[in-house]
């Protein structure tokens, strides 16, 4: 894939983008969330979006990032408009632990589940999204060949959805994040291991 064919969504100061890597440093104060139980809505992190024109696909990416300070993100999004879209992320827990977690979000509402927990040294992630029309399965892994399901889910709205990276510092914080190895390929959701 040409990643130089990406579109930002709330474009960072500081970024660049060539034909193998897209690094950018995170404003404070940036993040997605919904209302569900905090109540506010924000709809400003960074993400570096990409208009695959198929219905069914994997999006296959390497995410890292330097982050030190509370709630510091890094992933992938699966982005329609700001009450349709999903994110996986690793996200800085405290200040020794990192949670590998996603957020689903339709209708304005999102949730939110953890899956891992690493160490405050695991930098990289790499995640798989698999699309099948409007259903899709995040996985992810630590070296490319072992992968765990993150989440499947269905989105209510895909009538502009695009696929992308991002990352975020909800505090008054920053950090630098990377992101290589873009691939589209066809559809590898293998439904005989998942129940």
């Amino acid at each position: 894939m040409n990643i130089l064919n990406g579109e930002w969504l709330n474009q960072p100061k500081q970024y660049e983008v060539n034909d193998k890597e897209v690094s950018f440093v995170t404003e404070q104060g940036t993040d997605f969330w919904q209302k569900t139980n905090y109540g506010y809505q924000r709809n400003s992190g960074h993400v570096y979006l990409f208009d695959i024109e198929k219905d069914n696909y994997t999006f296959l990416v390497k995410a890292s990032f330097q982050g030190k300070y509370l709630y510091d993100q890094c992933g992938i999004m699966v982005y329609n408009d700001p009450e349709h879209w999903a994110k996986a992320s690793l996200e800085n827990a405290n200040e020794i632990d990192k949670m590998l977690g996603a957020v689903v979000t339709n209708h304005g509402y999102s949730d939110w589940s953890v899956s891992q927990t690493y160490g405050i040294d695991v930098e990289s992630i790499y995640y798989k999204v698999h699309k099948k029309g409007s259903d899709f399965l995040i996985e992810a892994s630590l070296d490319n060949q072992n992968y765990i399901q993150l989440r499947m889910f269905h989105l209510s709205d895909i009538s502009k959805l695009r696929v992308g990276v991002y990352a975020c510092s909800p505090l008054e914080s920053s950090c630098k994040a990377y992101f290589q190895e873009f691939e589209v390929l066809p559809l590898q959701w293998d439904e005989e291991n998942y129940i």
